[in-house]
C-alpha cells in the first residue's frame, strides 16, 4: 500500500512537471525549423537555442529549448516537434525528443507500477 501510494504521488507530480513534454511525445508533429538564436542556459547548464518554424496552418512560431551538448549554429536547419492543438508548445529535436520519449516512458512505467501495487494491496486485504 505504501509503495503504491508513494509511486502514485510521484507519478502525479512528475506528470505535472513533464506535462508539456508528455503531450508532445503523444501528439507532437515534426517539422523543419531554422536556428535563430543561441545563448547560455542557467537551468539546463548548457546552450539555449531558439528556432523558428511554420505549423501545418502556415503560422510562424518560435520555440526555445535548452541543450546540454551538441548545438547547431544560427541559420542551421533543426527538427522541431510541436503540439498540433497548441503549436506554441514545442521543442527542438532530436535533443528535446529524447526527453519527450523518456518522460512518456517514465510516466507510463510509474503508472503501471502504481496499478500493480494497488492490485496487490487490494488482493491482500
Amino acid at each position: 500500500m505504501f509503495a503504491a501510494l508513494i509511486t502514485g504521488v510521484f507519478c502525479i507530480l512528475f506528470a505535472c512537471f513533464a506535462g508539456d513534454l508528455f503531450l508532445l511525445a503523444v501528439r507532437g508533429v515534426k517539422t523543419e525549423g531554422v536556428c535563430t538564436k543561441l545563448g547560455w542556459s542557467k537551468s539546463s547548464s548548457g546552450v539555449k537555442i531558439s528556432a523558428s518554424y511554420t505549423d501545418l496552418n502556415g503560422a510562424q512560431h518560435t520555440c526555445t529549448t535548452g541543450l546540454r551538448s551538441g548545438s547547431p549554429q544560427v541559420g542551421d536547419e533543426v527538427t522541431v516537434i510541436y503540439d498540433r492543438r497548441s503549436p506554441r508548445r514545442s521543442t527542438v529535436a532530436p535533443f528535446g525528443y529524447l526527453r519527450l520519449v523518456g518522460a512518456a516512458l517514465f510516466t507510463l512505467v510509474l503508472g503501471v507500477l502504481c496499478w500493480v501495487f494497488s492490485l496487490e494491496w487490494l488482493g491482500n486485504s
